[in-house]
């Protein structure tokens, strides 16, 4: 009986363990390095600065929604949310194209920018209008993501 009540309590930690991480966003850190690395999907807060970064290996919604909270920036000085917040982004991606997305005054999304797979640049236009983020795909928008 001890033995049933120890797995029971075990698997109620994990559950809520579980539980608890699904609803941050801090879950796609890519390989949690400061710097960008192959595979990596980076963004900058500012211009030239890895101060404030954000890296995936995933398409995301930078925004809270019903999957999770809103991405925040990481670095030497994190803090603040990565939506429409970003003014770089540099896709180590291996595969695919990487589209950055931004939302209309009327809720209506579409690609505003993108990078091909393994770019050795850091593409630095895009003026605060990230709302998210697809890779391979400029037709499947990042709203449930």
């Amino acid at each position: 009986m001890r033995k049933l009540i120890t797995a029971g309590l075990a698997a109620a930690a994990i559950g809520a363990a579980l539980g608890a991480g699904a609803g941050t966003a801090q879950a796609d850190v890519g390989d949690g390095s400061w710097a960008c690395n192959n595979t990596e999907i980076c963004f900058r807060k500012s211009a030239g600065s890895d101060r404030s970064i954000k890296h995936f290996f995933n398409g995301a919604n930078h925004s809270a929604n019903a999957r999770h909270g809103a991405y925040t920036w990481g670095g030497p000085a994190p803090g603040g949310n990565v939506t429409d917040d970003a003014r770089e982004f540099r896709n180590r991606d291996s595969q695919c194209t990487v589209y950055v997305w931004d939302i209309t005054s009327t809720g209506s999304w579409f690609a505003y920018a993108h990078q091909p797979a393994q770019s050795n640049t850091w593409f630095y236009d895009l003026k605060n209008r990230n709302n998210g983020h697809s890779r391979c795909s400029n037709t499947q928008h990042p709203a449930d993501l």
